[in-house]
């Protein structure tokens, strides 16, 4: 993932956005990611529909992808 990072940072990109986060099983590479990049983390979706399950990417509800395994909203 810091590679993908690194390569798109050519791209003068300004924050991260990570999709369908329902579907992984680890979630520790997704912080680390976010933490090493040095842009912040914007936006995630927690399901299929990118624009209905987009949602500003809140401390919380990472915390609970981390501590649990699962989606906070169910």
């Amino acid at each position: 993932m810091a590679d993908w990072v690194q390569a798109y940072g050519r791209l003068a990109i300004s924050s991260l956005f990570f999709t369908k986060l329902d579907e992984c099983r680890h979630f520790g590479p997704l912080i680390n990611a976010a933490l090493g990049s040095g842009y912040p983390l914007s936006y995630i979706t927690l399901g299929q529909k990118l624009t209905g399950d987009l949602e500003i990417a809140k401390p919380e509800v990472l915390t609970s992808f981390l501590l649990t395994g699962g989606d906070p909203h169910d």
